[in-house]
Protein backbone atom coordinates (compact mmCIF):
# COMPACT_ATOMS: atom_id res chain seq x y z
CA UNK A 1 0.00 0.00 0.00
CA UNK A 2 1.04 3.12 -0.70
CA UNK A 3 1.99 5.35 2.37
CA UNK A 4 -0.56 8.36 2.40
CA UNK A 5 -3.23 6.89 0.37
CA UNK A 6 -5.63 6.98 3.62
CA UNK A 7 -3.67 9.82 5.54
CA UNK A 8 -0.90 9.65 7.95
CA UNK A 9 -2.52 11.15 10.90
CA UNK A 10 -5.21 8.23 10.98
CA UNK A 11 -3.94 5.77 13.28
CA UNK A 12 -3.25 2.16 12.90
CA UNK A 13 -5.96 0.41 13.72
CA UNK A 14 -8.54 2.97 12.27
CA UNK A 15 -6.45 2.69 8.61
CA UNK A 16 -7.10 -1.58 8.86
CA UNK A 17 -10.92 -0.50 9.70
CA UNK A 18 -10.58 1.41 6.47
CA UNK A 19 -9.33 -0.92 4.42
CA UNK A 20 -10.97 -4.10 5.78
CA UNK A 21 -14.11 -2.34 4.74
CA UNK A 22 -13.35 -1.37 1.36
CA UNK A 23 -12.06 -4.85 1.13
CA UNK A 24 -15.58 -6.15 2.07
CA UNK A 25 -17.57 -3.54 0.08
CA UNK A 26 -15.52 -4.73 -3.02
CA UNK A 27 -16.28 -8.45 -1.98
CA UNK A 28 -19.85 -8.09 -1.89
CA UNK A 29 -20.09 -5.68 -5.32
CA UNK A 30 -23.10 -6.70 -7.51
CA UNK A 31 -24.27 -9.14 -4.68
CA UNK A 32 -28.15 -9.03 -4.83
CA UNK A 33 -28.69 -7.93 -1.24
CA UNK A 34 -32.18 -5.87 -0.07
CA UNK A 35 -30.53 -3.87 2.43
CA UNK A 36 -26.79 -2.01 2.89
CA UNK A 37 -24.12 -4.45 3.85
CA UNK A 38 -22.83 -2.28 6.86
CA UNK A 39 -20.00 -2.22 8.68
CA UNK A 40 -16.94 -5.37 8.12
CA UNK A 41 -16.90 -7.17 12.01
CA UNK A 42 -13.10 -5.88 12.22
CA UNK A 43 -14.73 -2.45 11.20
CA UNK A 44 -17.44 -2.58 13.46
CA UNK A 45 -15.30 -4.06 16.49
CA UNK A 46 -12.03 -1.36 15.77
CA UNK A 47 -14.71 1.68 15.49
CA UNK A 48 -16.55 0.46 18.77
CA UNK A 49 -13.06 1.58 20.65
CA UNK A 50 -14.03 4.90 19.60
CA UNK A 51 -17.67 5.29 20.41
CA UNK A 52 -18.06 8.84 21.93
CA UNK A 53 -14.68 10.10 21.82
CA UNK A 54 -15.08 13.97 20.22
CA UNK A 55 -13.07 14.54 17.34
CA UNK A 56 -13.45 18.12 16.87
CA UNK A 57 -13.36 21.20 19.02
CA UNK A 58 -16.42 22.25 21.32
CA UNK A 59 -18.61 25.05 20.03
CA UNK A 60 -18.47 28.39 22.19
CA UNK A 61 -21.30 30.51 22.75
Amino acid sequence: MQKGLIGPGVRGDLRLAIIDQAAMLYDTRGADIERPAGLSMAAARIVSRYRGVRLCTPQTT
